[in-house]
């Protein structure tokens, strides 16, 4: 029973996405290796690549914050899927990072892997690597940070989108760890004062939050820089209005950034001041 509802509540997050190509979907006439072909001719143009996922339906954009925006969009079409996250900076489409997804049977997955025709990467279990256009952007920090970057693979990728768009720890009754903040917490040996200020300017909304919850709870061990970290937590969290998917056990919540940094911090001084 606990299964069930956990596979429901991880339904919930992807039914809106795939319900975007159930309701009308632009590729019902045609095959798999069709549409898997078009998908391959237009990977060196981003603008083609673009008009093959996406309507002209700005709604579904998300703001990352400081004028980036994220769509993920989906070609999903019976035992084919293909994920697509397009990234913005002004409007202006910047980068993808492209997931095709193979189906379960061995068969099928044969044959989508000749169509494929060697473009991706594929592990020792059949599951295929994403293609990155231009995506090394969003592994460096914000503009705005004037620090020495520090720069390897873990910190790379936890201050990039791939790194979890959902805040929170846990997720279903398994209590199973939500990504982002597991990803942190994997860095815990190399969180430095310096690092966590780089990490204030990361272009994931939810990774900046995260380290603004990770400072409020371990404040101690970064006093050397407390000042500055500080008032970078005011300044990067105040700007915009960057809404956050949330999650709480099996509950998910929206809100924003700023609103959940604020909480953060009250119940940071509310601590503080209760020791003293």
């Amino acid at each position: 029973m606990s299964k069930t509802l956990f596979i429901i509540f991880s339904f919930w997050f992807t039914l809106p996405v795939f319900s975007q190509f159930k309701d009308k979907n632009f590729f019902s006439h045609k095959n798999d290796k069709e549409i898997i072909e078009s998908v391959l001719d237009s990977l060196k143009n981003p603008k083609s690549l673009e008009s093959l996922f996406l309507k002209s339906n700005n709604e579904n954009y998300k703001s990352l914050g400081f004028n980036y925006k994220i769509y993920s969009s989906v070609i999903y079409r019976r035992k084919l899927v293909i994920t697509c996250d397009f990234l913005y900076l002004k409007d202006s489409l910047i980068s993808y990072v492209l997931k095709p997804k193979l189906p379960n049977s061995k068969r099928l997955q044969k044959k989508h892997l000749k169509f494929y025709n060697n473009t991706f990467e594929v592990t020792e279990d059949n599951t295929i690597k994403p293609l990155f256009y231009n995506y090394e952007t969003f592994y460096k920090p914000l503009k705005y940070y004037k620090g020495k970057r520090i720069s390897n693979p873990e910190i790379d990728h936890f201050m990039s989108t791939e790194s979890g768009l959902y805040y929170g720890e846990v997720v279903g009754i398994y209590a199973v760890p939500i990504e982002n903040w597991k990803l942190l917490l994997d860095l815990e040996d190399q969180l430095t004062s310096d690092v966590i200020l780089q990490l204030l300017y990361s272009k994931n909304p939810v990774s900046r939050l995260n380290t603004i919850k990770y400072y409020y709870l371990n404040s101690e061990k970064f006093t050397d820089k407390r000042d500055e970290i500080e008032n970078t937590i005011n300044w990067t969290s105040l700007r915009g209005d960057t809404l956050i998917n949330s999650v709480y056990g099996c509950f998910p919540e929206h809100s924003y950034l700023r609103i959940i940094a604020k909480q953060l911090e009250e119940n940071y001084i509310k601590q503080k001041t209760s020791q003293d």
